[in-house]
């Protein structure tokens, strides 16, 4: 079963591999436009090369024969073509070298653009494309219609390449077979003889008859129809049903065809605003400073100054404000509140305990060090370093590999370490997986350590039996 899966998980990931690569996969077309874009570029380049001024009716003579030498253009094809390698780009200008030279030399020469280019070497001598508003193998016209391709209004699926189905891909809001219509949530008008198509209002459901709210023809939710004015907002802030009363520490902002509950200052139990002073009440701890008004900003309320007697349970303790609150603190420093009263802060045996034994084993390190340093000192008086036979000496001492293999793996004595192995089929199915992260990524990810990773845990999971 174990074998099948992975057989099977091989196969797709082959056929996957295969489909990616093929959509990642330059056209003929393109790579000839890449090409003469490469080309044009060089021209641009190279178009003074070696001449800085000087002589004018000098230069210019020498720059008519620079125009098309020899020199150039194999500056230009060395430099400026193909500069990515990319193998099918020069396999294309391999194949199609001698047409390229002929436009260099008998077209180029009498022209003042390289514009040409494109039509002599990808549509007339390699046949890679088509002129525009043509599609297929056979160069087919795509579809018109009020005068232009899609009515204007849309792409011919594979116009001006060798590819493509001819259908119309229409813009944002246009619709039909060819772009004619206007799409839903669009509406027709004419500008001249020409026929647009423009989005209807927001407050508009699906379909309007022409601009503003007045014209449409079912409103949004959010709005409602008023006779003199069309599809309005509602204000759904506005009135004594607010969305937001079940959240009392936000406040309603409305907003075009809906609302949103906005939280309040940190210090209002609810409010009109985000500003700490629309709080229209204050949380525990906290006073409005204009108790008058109906919003205002809040304050800590005082509780130790208001009533001097909460700490008074306590014997000994005082009353300490806080931002919002009170605290009960003892007057002494040294003491604390516990079980309603202030006691002295003394040490438990546990903690005193605890010292006393930091205290000894701090004691036991410092006579250890000193120790060592005696010895060092006693050590440095002698050599130390062993001899071998011959009496020079041995360098570092041997170090035994297997115990300490031994050691760091923890097997029992007399067990070997097993490892696991690889079949033919696993590396099959974990190159294919690897293969596709790549491709599905671009070839950046070849660069990156997540796709080593992932292959490195595939082949450890899906690998073969132990030995």
């Amino acid at each position: 079963m174990h074998t099948l899966s992975l057989h099977a998980l091989s196969k797709i990931s082959i056929v996957i591999s295969s489909f990616f690569a093929l959509s990642l996969a330059k056209s003929q077309c393109e790579i000839c436009q890449d090409i003469v874009g490469d080309f044009n570029k060089g021209l641009q380049k190279t178009l003074k090369s070696n001449f800085g001024g000087g002589n004018t009716n000098w230069e210019e003579n020498s720059l008519g024969k620079w125009k098309t030498s020899e020199t150039r253009l194999v500056e230009i094809v060395e430099h400026h073509i193909c500069t990515d390698n990319e193998k099918k780009c020069h396999m294309f200008y391999e194949n199609h070298e001698e047409s390229i030279e002929d436009w260099y030399f008998n077209v180029y020469k009498n022209e003042d653009s390289a514009d040409s280019l494109k039509e002599h070497l990808c549509i007339q001598t390699s046949k890679a494309c088509c002129p525009q508003g043509q599609y297929g193998k056979d160069c087919t016209d795509c579809p018109t219609s009020g005068g232009g391709i899609c009515s204007s209004h849309g792409k011919c699926s594979g116009d001006g390449t060798r590819s493509g189905s001819g259908k119309c891909e229409c813009d944002s809001g246009y619709s039909g077979e060819l772009c004619e219509d206007c799409a839903e949530e669009y509406y027709e008008q004419l500008t001249g003889s020409i026929k647009v198509c423009l989005k209807c209002d927001v407050s508009c459901e699906d379909t309007c008859s022409g601009a503003g709210p007045k014209a449409c023809d079912d409103c949004a939710e959010g709005y409602v129809w008023e006779d003199n004015s069309g599809c309005q907002d509602v204000d759904e802030c506005d009135g004594e049903d607010n969305p937001c009363e079940s959240n009392s520490a936000t406040y309603c902002v409305n907003s075009a065809g809906s609302y949103t509950c906005e939280a309040c200052s940190p210090l209002c139990s609810s409010c009109i605003g985000s500003k700490s002073t629309d709080c229209k009440d204050c949380v525990p701890g906290y006073e409005k400073t204009d108790s008058n008004e109906t919003t205002s900003s809040c304050q800590d309320i005082d509780e130790c100054s208001l009533k001097p007697e909460l700490c008074d349970r306590v014997p000994g303790a005082i009353c300490v404000n806080t931002e919002g609150s009170f605290d009960c603190k003892c007057k002494e420093e040294n003491q604390r509140i516990e079980d309603g009263q202030c006691i002295d802060i003394v040490e438990t045996a546990e903690e005193t305990s605890t010292d006393s034994e930091n205290e000894k084993h701090k004691e036991t390190i410092e006579n250890s060090n000193s120790e060592k340093g005696k010895n060092r000192k006693t050590k440095s008086k002698k050599s130390s370093k062993p001899k071998s036979k011959s009496g020079k000496d041995s360098g570092k001492p041997k170090i035994d590999i297997d115990a300490m293999v031994n050691e760091s793996s923890k097997l029992p004595a007399g067990q070997k370490r097993k490892y696991r192995t690889l079949d033919t089929m696993t590396l099959c199915s974990a190159t294919g997986l690897y293969l596709v992260l790549c491709l599905v990524f671009h070839a950046e990810f070849f660069k990156t350590s997540l796709v080593t990773i992932i292959y490195a845990v595939f082949i450890y999971l899906y690998s073969g039996q132990y030995a």
